[in-house]
């Protein structure tokens, strides 16, 4: 007969609870051997119990009575089969599992995060102020985007060959094993392996335009970096780690345990820019070389915690039938997800999208400020980027203004999550929507003055009004910068969907599909084409600061515009601001109509 002899120290204190509890419940003659014989790994619900009850009182037969009547395996296969619905009783571990669920995960997400913001830091630092800030549109069009594509080419084929709980390092290890190679040989050697010499006959060749993409083939070391660098937040964040998460809890535990992940991600934005600064300005000791190495050492070694950390949470949630539970409920909705969006955009052509955007001024002006968001955001992020090395040409000047970046976006969108809810409730939507564009464009103003007065303008003005202007613009630079990244998840994400709550199921479907299509051609795309374009007009990013600051402002006020006038129109059809609680407004308002 089994006894506690043959269990692990933490499940025989877990059956000593459960067999007092059903000494204290229902069974007070049980002895502590007889029940571990008989009483499986978790007790009876309150109502099971009465059920036992009522079998006893028409049978006349106890478990104890059972089992010692009968061999103990009838027993156990009469009780499995009364007690098919079985809780946990306090005190059974669920709190210190839970804990050690958002530990684990918290700490996965920080190493990911800490890794995140290095490797942006050195990506950027090491390509613009090497090759230039123009080469940036070329990476993004050429390198990023085909890159992208063949990782979920590889991610497709490792998914269906390894098994399930290799699939994440195995997805890590090109990037890894570059970032590696790139610091221990490529970088140190990149004045022998990149032919400089080719770039200088090419300047005089080609048009000034085209230089940033012979640069990106010349430096194709850096380039390959910046590939890997890029990938990095949309491969080890959005796709691993947030299928995890979604792997590993439950519909109830994403409640209570994503809002603290969203924190941590953040803690991790900020020690990883005061470690940045700490490697430039103490550990390097001035040596550019030593400095790539001591931060891609960091994000090797964080990794591999990370990894660690990774089998942890494989050996103590991907197992057992609560975690199958999780996994079949993330497959499903996945599955019901993929659906729904390949019905949306069944038949959804470009053409189609714009169709409904002639007959809905609502998704009209709802594709209007996705599209400003992304043009206004990387347009800035590009002229940013080049005037950063003209007032910081070194490489640790560099970083440390990145580093500093870093760290104001974390605390700004830690205060913003934390006030993102009154914001809503006091001032209503409208007020919430407008942060974004009101800031990104007075910052942008601000910043492109300053821009300019250092290049061009600097002989219509005095010395002192210029001096002002860059402290200025440095300034307004570092806010636009923040504000472009921090209110996105707080206020620009919750105000874009809850326009789609006041439409209808099937209204909402295609407003989504139209949206997502038109803010994928115009938005995210259409800022590297629009940066291209003035590079191979002007020749540089610097001198085109005056087009791009007339178009970042025109995509400003337009933004703005849009704004106001998609406020009207859903003040028009609530008779009210939308808030916190606009679907149960929304809910009692159909009641009451009803009615």
């Amino acid at each position: 007969m089994p006894g506690l002899h043959h269990l692990s120290r933490l499940q025989q204190q877990q059956q000593q609870r459960q067999c007092a509890a059903w000494q204290q419940r229902a069974f007070p003659s049980i002895t502590l051997r007889k029940c571990a014989s008989i009483l499986p790994t978790h007790s009876a619900s309150p109502t099971t119990q009465r059920r036992l009850a009522s079998n006893e009182a028409q049978t006349h037969t106890t478990p104890v009575q059972c089992a010692i009547r009968r061999p103990a395996v009838h027993c156990k296969a009469s009780l499995s089969a009364v007690t098919s619905s079985f809780d946990e009783v306090p005190g059974d571990g669920s709190g210190a599992r839970q804990i050690q669920k958002i530990a684990s995960l918290g700490m996965l997400f920080f190493c990911t995060t800490f890794n995140y913001t290095i490797l942006q830091n050195l990506k950027d630092s090491i390509v613009v102020t090497t090759v230039g800030a123009e080469v940036l549109p070329f990476l993004e069009a050429y390198g990023v985007l085909p890159a992208s594509l063949l990782f979920f080419m590889f991610f497709k084929v490792i998914n269906r060959v390894l098994p399930e709980r290799w699939v994440y390092a195995a997805s890590l290890a090109p990037f890894l094993s570059y970032y590696a190679i790139f610091a221990a040989v490529l970088y140190p050697l990149s004045s022998i392996i990149h032919p400089t010499h080719l770039l200088d006959s090419l300047r005089t060749a080609l048009p000034q335009g085209l230089v940033g993409l012979a640069g990106m083939v010349v430096h194709w070391s850096y380039s390959l970096f910046f590939i890997l660098g890029e990938l990095w937040g949309g491969v080890a964040i959005s796709l691993l780690f947030w299928g995890l998460a979604a792997e590993v809890c439950s519909l109830k535990d994403a409640s209570e345990v994503y809002p603290l992940l969203g924190i941590i991600a953040n803690v991790g934005l900020i020690l990883g820019g005061g470690w940045i600064k700490t490697v430039n300005s103490t550990l390097a000791g001035g040596s550019d070389v030593l400095a790539v190495q001591l931060l891609v050492g960091t994000v090797l070694t964080m990794s591999g915690v990370l990894l660690a950390i990774k089998a942890f949470v494989d050996k103590k949630f991907m197992e057992g039938e609560d975690a199958q539970a999780n996994k079949q409920a993330a497959a499903a909705a996945k599955k019901a997800k993929q659906e729904a969006k390949e019905q949306s955009k069944k038949g959804t052509s470009f053409w189609d999208s714009m169709a409904v955007l002639r007959r809905s001024p609502k998704v009209c002006s709802l594709a209007i400020i996705v599209v400003s968001y992304f043009v206004s955001s990387k347009l800035f992020d590009f002229a940013w980027k080049a005037q950063m090395r003209v007032l910081y040409p070194s490489a640790a000047q560099y970083q440390a203004t990145l580093a500093t970046v870093a760290q104001m976006t974390g605390i700004t969108t830690m205060t913003l999550m934390a006030t993102s809810k009154f914001i809503f409730q006091r001032g209503g939507w409208s007020t919430a929507a407008m942060v974004t564009p009101v800031a990104m464009l007075l910052s942008g103003m601000f910043f492109f003055s300053s821009a300019i007065a250092t290049t061009g303008g600097a002989s219509m003005l005095g010395p002192e009004v210029v001096g002002v202007l860059v402290g200025l613009g440095g300034m307004a630079g570092l806010v636009g910068r923040v504000v472009s990244r921090a209110p996105k998840y707080s206020l620009f994400d919750p105000a874009k969907e809850m326009v789609y709550i006041t439409m209808s199921k099937s209204e909402k479907t295609e407003s989504k599909a139209a949206v997502d299509l038109i803010g994928a051609y115009f938005g995210k795309s259409g800022a590297s084409w629009i940066m291209q374009a003035l590079v191979l007009f002007t020749g540089s990013l610097v001198t085109a600061m005056p087009v791009m600051a007339m178009v970042h402002i025109a995509v400003g006020l337009t933004w703005i515009n849009a704004t106001l006038s998609l406020a009207r129109i859903m003040k028009t059809e609530t008779g009210s601001e939308l808030g916190p609680d606009a679907e149960a407004n929304k809910k009692a308002a159909s009641s009451s109509s009803s009615s």
